[in-house]
């Protein structure tokens, strides 16, 4: 996940972008902060934990001032399995799409659907409205 402080610090999710971009073609070193920090865009779980999101209250009031410095209305986020499927938190900003689909956590496959401001979730059974899925 984003932070104000990981977009400040390049200017722009753009500019963040564009420097991991430079160094997977090989034309820049290796990012070590953005890739292997703890709270790095890579490695932050801050809005995918739930001891995260229901302890401390600041965390979606920080998802909140990250999606106005980028100017976006959610965040999609994963690389934390969510044993119950593809689910949402702090007002439907987050969504959390990581179903453990790997051999190793035997989750279901789902795929987030957004068209406009209209969120669902996709599985084998059909659709599932966002509210269905919000915690």
């Amino acid at each position: 996940g984003l932070t104000s402080k990981h977009v400040r610090a390049f200017g722009s999710i753009e500019a963040l972008n564009e420097r991991v971009r430079g160094w997977l073609l090989g034309n820049m070193p290796e990012p070590k902060w953005i890739l292997r920090a703890h709270e790095s865009p890579v490695w932050m779980r801050d809005y995918s934990t739930y001891q995260r999101l229901f302890s401390a209250s600041n965390t979606c009031k920080e998802l909140r001032k990250t999606l106005n410095v980028m100017d976006a209305d959610r965040m999609v986020v994963g690389h934390t399995p969510h044993e119950f499927g593809a689910n949402c938190a702090c007002g439907n900003q987050v969504w959390r799409i990581d179903t453990g689909m790997s051999f190793s956590y035997s989750g279901k496959p789902e795929v987030l659907e957004i068209k406009g401001d209209d969120v669902n979730v996709l599985n084998e059974s059909g659709s599932v409205r966002a509210a269905l899925r919000s915690l």
